[in-house]
């Protein structure tokens, strides 16, 4: 309801943000070798040089 005590068309909303992230380490090694995102090394990666472009 607003603050007149009129029901919102949107009160049933909810709002949904994707997000999609940039290029990490873990995508670069992983094209080479697909086992390696097995790896407890890459679980945190970090961006790669094209993900800082990105």
């Amino acid at each position: 309801m607003d603050s007149n005590g009129v029901a919102s068309p949107y009160q049933n909303c909810k709002i949904v943000h994707w997000v999609r992230h940039a290029e990490g380490i873990h995508n670069v090694e992983s094209e080479k070798n697909h086992d390696a995102l097995l790896s407890p090394a890459l679980l945190d990666a970090q961006l790669s040089p094209r993900g800082w472009q990105q």
